[in-house]
């Protein structure tokens, strides 16, 4: 695990697992993220489940459509999962600090709060 996540975990009162490769953060209106840092990889992962899932396939078509949507998105992306619709971003470890990476939860937040009223 690189120092940037175990510094934002020590702010967020976390303590990972020595091998965990993830970990689930539940956010201050009880909504679980998950970030995902494999050992061999020079990335990691954040995403989230939305609480919108696609009841059609054009409904999911452009929820997938808000990829080519930077101004929107920025360098976050809509994905399918088994759950359903998730909301991440994967950025290389080198790329960020601590500081960043709590600044980009929280931008990932707030983009989670605007796609889901949205789409509601």
């Amino acid at each position: 695990m690189n120092n940037t996540i175990v510094e934002a975990f020590a702010y967020w009162g976390i303590v990972p697992e020595s091998e965990a490769e993830m970990q689930v953060i539940i956010d201050r209106h009880h909504r679980r993220w998950v970030i995902e840092y494999p050992r061999n990889s020079e990335v990691f992962t954040l995403y989230c489940k939305l609480n919108r899932q696609p009841c059609s396939e054009s409904e999911a078509r452009e929820w997938l459509g808000l990829n080519f949507q930077r101004s929107i998105m920025s360098c976050a992306w809509a994905g399918l999962n088994h759950d359903g619709l998730v909301l991440g971003v994967t950025l290389p470890n080198s790329s960020v600090n601590a500081s960043q990476l709590l600044s980009l939860f929280e931008n990932m937040f707030l983009l989670r709060a605007t796609l889901e009223m949205k789409f509601s």
